[in-house]
This record gives C-alpha cells, structure tokens and sequence, in this order.
C-alpha cells in the first residue's frame, strides 16, 4: 500500500492547498478521502464561496465534487478552465458514464473520476496532479537542468508565445490563451522541436512509471486545445500525421 505521508515528503515540506467545491458531504464525499494532514483543504459550498477564496488565495488544485447546488458543473467547469490561474481542476463526475468524462475534458478538465471512483484511485490521482505541480515548478520533465535553462521561460513560433513560468499561451496579436496542464504539456514537447513528429506518449510525457493520464485521450487533449486556438486564428497550427502522432505545422504562414 502506497505511504501517503512519505509521498508528499517527496513534494515538499510545505503542505499543497486544495479547495473541494459541492461535497456532499463527510460521508460520502471526496473530502472523505483527502486527509488533512498532508493538505491545506478547503470546502466551498457554493460556487460564490470557491470564487471568493480563489480570488483570495493561491491554490494548487480544485476539486468539483458531484454537483454545487448554485451552478451546472458544465458552466463551473468552463469558467474555471478559462481562468488564468495556475491550479489544477479534478472533476467528480455526476455517474459512471464515460460521456461524461470525456465531457468535462473537453471542456478543461485536468482530469475526471467517476462517480463510483475507490477512494484508493481518488488518493493516486491527486497525487498525480500535485506531481505535476511539483514538476511544473522545478523543471520541465525529460530535461536536464541545463537544458530547462537553455530553454528560458518562454517559447516561440510563428508568432506564438509559450510562456513557461505563466503556463500561457500567447498569440501572434498578444491574446493570452489559458492552458491546463494537459495542454502545457502537449505544447512545451511541440514547440521544443517543431516539425518534429511526436507520438502520444512522448506528448504527455508518459512512461512506465507513470499514469497520470490515459494516452488514448490525447486526441481529446489536442481537440480541446485546437478550439482554443482555433478563436485567435491558430486551429492550423497543429498537425495530425497520420499513424504517427502531432507536430507543429511547418507549412503555415505567420498569423498577425
């Protein structure tokens, strides 16, 4: 069984701050399986009470626990995902249909359990997103500490910006296109080396010891990620290679 005290050592002495949004309850709900121990964890009734303390206060990841009573999870998640703060978004689906899933995906979600998740996989994937806090802040993973600082804190090409202490996205007018981590991701590995074909795995960074995401959602990823391009011109930017996986687009003209 995994040491969750020794996991979050790894992290760092300072406990990470989650806020949960619409528990039902102690009983029932996520905060159950979230010990306070090892996080700063807050509950937010209502969706006024989470924006009120997100407004107040920096926080590594959210969690929409089934339903808030004052706002649709479709809606919650959409302005949550479209804000330039830098946490991460955990959803709790409302069933155990994968649609669902994917939907709140697609709509921005870092990730999404269902209903009848185990509390033991819950466990994991915080831990997995705090993880990726972690990795977000020290380095870029795969890369050695000289290579991050070759790199500097921002990214180009045609036009567009990434900005790696942000995790934004600019484009070539200067719009700044909020990322999830999925997304960072995805585009920190294409604007390394563009051109250059990159399969699923090596986008989301994954290997054998880890399993933040599935690889098969990928291609849910790049499609939520080209419609937000898509509103500053920049739905061309990413091409599918048939077979292979995603690179940059060589062939477009600069946009702006």
């Amino acid at each position: 069984m995994i040491d969750e005290a020794a996991t979050a050592d790894q992290f760092s002495n300072q406990k990470f701050k989650l806020i949960i949004a619409g528990s039902p309850g102690d009983s029932i709900g996520i905060i159950k399986h979230i010990s306070i121990d090892l996080y700063d964890v807050r509950q937010a009734k209502t969706s006024c009470d989470l924006h009120n303390s997100l407004s107040e206060d920096v926080w590594d990841l959210v969690i929409i626990d089934v339903k808030v009573p004052d706002i649709d999870s479709v809606s919650l998640i959409k302005v949550l995902s479209s804000s330039n703060k830098s946490f991460r978004l955990l959803v709790r689906s409302e069933s155990d249909d994968e649609v669902d899933r994917v939907l709140a995906l697609e709509l921005g979600a870092d990730d999404c359990v269902a209903l009848s998740c185990s509390p033991r996989e819950i466990q994991a994937r915080v831990r997995a997103l705090l993880r990726r806090c972690t990795n977000d802040i020290q380095k870029e993973p795969g890369l050695s500490v000289e290579q991050n600082r070759d790199l500097g804190a921002e990214l180009f090409y045609e036009g567009w910006v990434l900005n790696r202490d942000r995790c934004v996205l600019y484009s070539p007018s200067g719009d700044v296109i909020a990322l999830t981590n999925a997304e960072y991701g995805i585009l920190v590995n294409l604007f390394r080396e563009p051109g250059l074909v990159k399969d699923r795995s090596s986008l989301l960074n994954v290997n054998s010891e880890s399993s933040e995401y599935d690889i098969r959602s990928l291609d849910v990823f790049v499609s939520r990620l080209r419609k937000k391009m898509n509103q500053y011109n920049g739905h061309d930017l990413i091409e599918t290679v048939r077979g292979r996986g995603y690179r940059l687009n060589v062939n477009i003209s600069r946009v702006g």
